[in-house]
């Protein structure tokens, strides 16, 4: 379940030193060694000069040097990034009425939108009365991941993120739904990801209805492009690259449009390579062979 720290430290870390910490004992793998790192976090959020120099730094580098600001934007602050973590900066603020709805709000801020990550985060409270959440836990290894898929999900707990509490996020397995702030606040968070450089599927769900309603993050989107181009440009000479997709162990969606690129490029093999996607060791390839064959018969 999603873990939360009372670090009782009053300590300070600077955020190279943090930063340091956490390539030397923080593994994506160990979810232990994150949980370990909630009382940095606090020792980082301790620092109440943190955002402040980070944001006169960046101001600077800009007036100085006429640079592009990078890693801001309406909600967040980014802090550190690299391969294996990023360390950012989230605001939170109460939604406003626009025209009797704060539903443009609620979208900047992802209110009342149940999700999961795919990436561990250790979120530690910075400023203000933190916002409110409610979480479950779902098994993420039981789903397909198409839309409308029921989903297993247990209720885990209704809590906040005031200044001084951290609380771990499993990758894929916890699901929170963030209701609105009462108060301008500000979260701390680390952000670790795998070290492989795959990217998992990033989920919205209907809690309600128990469902997934839609894919938040597409892996491998740049790869799913270029086999669209090829399949729009009936590309016929790249047929020997995009079998090799097909067969290989990319991500099943990019195995999928590996597919349907040979299905338009190359039709008279349509039915032969459909047949070969049936025994693909992926549920929703082999649901999308089926579906391609049924229309072929």
């Amino acid at each position: 379940m999603a873990h939360s720290f009372f670090p009782s430290t009053r300590d300070t870390l600077p955020l190279k030193e943090f930063v340091d910490y956490c390539h030397a004992h923080v593994r994506y793998e160990d979810e232990a060694s994150i949980a370990e790192a909630s009382d940095r976090l606090a020792m980082l959020a301790n620092d109440r000069m943190l955002l402040i120099n980070a944001l006169q730094a960046g101001l600077m580098r800009h007036i100085e040097q006429h640079g592009e600001i990078l890693g801001v934007s309406s909600q967040s602050l980014i802090l550190h990034a690299d391969r294996q973590c990023k360390v950012r900066a989230v605001i939170w603020k109460p939604p406003v009425n626009r025209a009797g709805s704060d539903s443009h709000d609620a979208r900047i801020y992802s209110y009342r939108f149940a999700h999961n990550h795919n990436f561990h985060l250790l979120t530690a409270g910075y400023f203000g009365p933190g916002y409110e959440t409610e979480i479950y836990e779902c098994d993420p290894y039981s789903i397909q991941g198409y839309v409308g898929e029921p989903v297993d999900l247990k209720h885990l707990e209704r809590t906040t993120l005031p200044r001084g509490k951290v609380m771990f996020f499993r990758s894929l397995k916890d699901v929170h739904t963030q209701l609105p702030a009462e108060e301008f606040s500000i979260s701390l968070n680390l952000l670790v990801n795998d070290p492989t450089g795959r990217v998992p599927d990033q989920y919205g769900f209907d809690i309600e209805q128990s469902r997934l309603t839609h894919l938040i993050t597409v892996p491998m989107a740049a790869q799913i492009s270029m086999l669209s181009f090829l399949s729009l440009m009936k590309a016929r000479n790249a047929l020997p690259t995009v079998i090799r997709m097909a067969e290989s162990d990319a991500h099943w969606r990019a195995r999928v449009a590996a597919y349907e690129c040979i299905h338009n490029i190359a039709p008279e093999l349509s039915s032969t390579f459909w047949r070969q996607a049936e025994d693909d060791r992926h549920p929703m390839v082999q649901r999308m062979a089926r579906e391609h064959l049924e229309a072929l018969a």
